[in-house]
């Protein structure tokens, strides 16, 4: 829900919503088989046949079918594990650094620029990159991947321009919707331009996730997250502290991470030789259909995400200057939270490309059975991370916060829950978009978007952010359960154990010792055959684990022997 372009955005690495089907725990999936399959190009008959499978060892390194070759999802786990864990400490610090130095009004205006951002940026493009995690694959069997390619990016980039532009011109109004107040409408001279890199960003990124170079993807992400962490800390320090020199800082930053990547794609794109085609296939009337509602789908994901910081601006008991210093308490609580939403989003983004793989293979059981284990696994993590972050609660607040968000500190462990439904809720939706129903992903969001407003329209005004808080749980809560039952419908065998995961995030917000005995409860069932894992995800997790360490230590076997 993605947001997909999986730029690391600054509440820890969250992309932006762009490419709905878009990178961590993940090494669920089967390895053994898998591993080898992106170095299988194809080829077309001479009378346009369905696409043929070559033998491993027929390279031909001019066709589309070689050039552009995808990492194994072994390889895409390893890279993303260990940039991962770097990226995340760094966005901790960075997070800490901004609640720091920024004061609450400040890190309000800031958290509200970052979700304009993130809400614009798809909806100007109309939601193009979204389908390339499930479209991309399509066109290059085809030998039609510099096509889709030259044809997307005009499209992305005349959309950009004009939305750029209306941006300018409509500067007062924006900033009143935007922020609350007009006195911002300065700081869209700088959104704008910002805008068009963050485009540009999830354009390119998302791209390179379709085509399964997680690697690439990573480094960029690493890139991105290192520069803004330097150049915001900088510039926070010796030019000004405000949130216009945090927003130059992002834009600069996220430019510097994707400028190398668009240089290597450049180069590798003009590697490819493209397949004579008698009828070229059709391009925009199977994409634009399906990236309309991946366009509706984000909106209204990046809408749900912004609810309840417009309820605080627009409709809370508050001042507009108190209304962004209560925006400000609210980002804390959720600064650490995000840390795992923006985990679960990159997950949508690994895991995209090798589904839809499958899916076009017609393995739809193995799609079903691989999206369980990945959300039991995502789910069990997001539970004892947040689980953690309780237990360290006072240290961050008290200490590494300074102690000036207090009202952040108890919505803490409601926060974590609900972030941690929005993430799952992310994942879920993996299946309408491998089934080509992304329309029902937007009926989850839009139901989930609905209850917040009607619910935080009227517990807002009355209870300030306890009613943003309340509305939030609910609905996050219903988006979740409504995208697996849609999933369920279209064919997904949602099982028990993933039930009971789905729904465990509820006990975080009771405290962490309760979350640990639940937790603990489920793990004692592991040995049982139809307990937490089946025999079969067992099997698939000793698998990967094994695979895992002859990556790591490639000469244990060696020494064993």
């Amino acid at each position: 829900m993605s947001r997909s372009g999986l730029l690391p955005a600054e509440q820890g690495e969250s992309p932006a919503h762009a490419a709905g089907p878009s990178t961590a725990t993940m090494p669920a999936l089967d390895l053994a088989g898998m591993r080898g399959r992106e170095t299988l190009p194809t080829e077309r008959s001479p009378e346009g046949a369905a696409d043929v499978p070559q033998e491993a060892g027929d390279a031909r390194p001019t066709t589309e079918g070689t050039a552009l070759r995808g990492d194994s999802l072994g390889a895409s786990v390893l890279m993303f594990m260990a940039l991962t864990a770097v990226q995340r400490l760094i966005g901790l610090v960075r997070v800490i650094l901004f609640c720091r130095w920024l004061t609450a009004a400040q890190l309000g205006v800031w958290d509200l620029a970052f979700g304009f951002l993130m809400l614009s940026a798809p909806a100007a493009v109309l939601g193009l990159p979204g389908a390339f995690g499930r479209y991309t694959e399509h066109f290059r069997r085809r030998g039609q991947l510099k096509r889709f390619v030259r044809h997307t990016a005009w499209a992305t980039a005349g959309l950009t321009l004009a939305a750029a532009t209306g941006l300018i011109l409509l500067r007062p109004a924006i900033a009143e919707l935007a922020f609350g107040t007009a006195n911002h409408q300065d700081l869209l001279w700088l959104l704008a331009p910002a805008m068009a890199v963050v485009v540009a960003t999830n354009y390119v990124t998302s791209l390179l996730n379709s085509l399964r170079l997680v690697r690439v993807v990573s480094l960029v992400h690493f890139v991105q997250s290192v520069s803004f962490a330097l150049l915001a800390s900088g510039g926070l320090v010796w030019v000004s502290t405000t949130p216009e020199c945090v927003v130059v800082c992002f834009a600069a930053s996220i430019l510097v991470g994707v400028a190398g990547a668009v240089v290597w794609l450049r180069k590798e794109l003009r590697r490819l030789v493209e397949t004579p085609a008698a009828e070229p296939a059709p391009l925009w009337s199977k994409l634009a259909p399906f990236a309309l509602w991946i366009w509706l789908t984000n909106w209204l994901v990046n809408l749900f995400d912004l609810a309840d910081r417009y309820l605080i601006v627009h409709v809370g008991p508050w001042s507009p200057q108190e209304a962004l210093a209560a925006v400000g308490q609210y980002h804390s609580a959720r600064a650490v939270p995000l840390l795992f939403v923006g985990l679960a989003e990159l997950v949508v983004g690994l895991i995209t490309p090798h589904l839809a793989y499958d899916w076009e293979r017609g393995r739809r059981d193995l799609v079903s059975v691989r999206l369980n284990l990945i959300l039991k696994l995502l789910g069990l993590g997001l539970v004892l991370a947040s689980t953690v972050v309780l237990l360290l609660g006072d240290l961050l607040f008290d200490v590494a916060l300074g102690g000036k968000y207090n009202a952040g500190r108890a919505m803490l462990p409601y926060a974590l829950t609900f972030c941690a439904w929005f993430g799952l809720a992310n994942v879920s939706l993996n299946y309408l978009w491998c089934a080509e129903k992304a329309r029902l992903g937007s009926v989850a969001m839009f139901a989930g978007l609905a209850g917040s407003i009607v619910l935080g329209g009227a517990l807002v005004p009355w209870l300030g952010l306890a009613g943003v808080i309340i509305a939030r749980l609910v609905a996050n809560g219903t988006a979740l359960a409504t995208a697996v039952w849609l999933a369920c419908r279209q064919g997904f065998a949602c099982q028990k154990s993933t039930a009971v995961v789905l729904a465990l995030p509820l006990l975080v917000s009771l405290g962490p010792w309760t979350t640990l005995a639940a937790v603990g409860g489920l793990l004692l069932t592991l040995p049982l055959e139809h307990g937490l894992f089946s025999r079969e995800e067992k099997q698939r997790l000793a698998t990967v684990w094994s695979t895992v360490i002859r990556k790591v230590l490639p000469c244990s076997d060696h020494e064993s022997n």
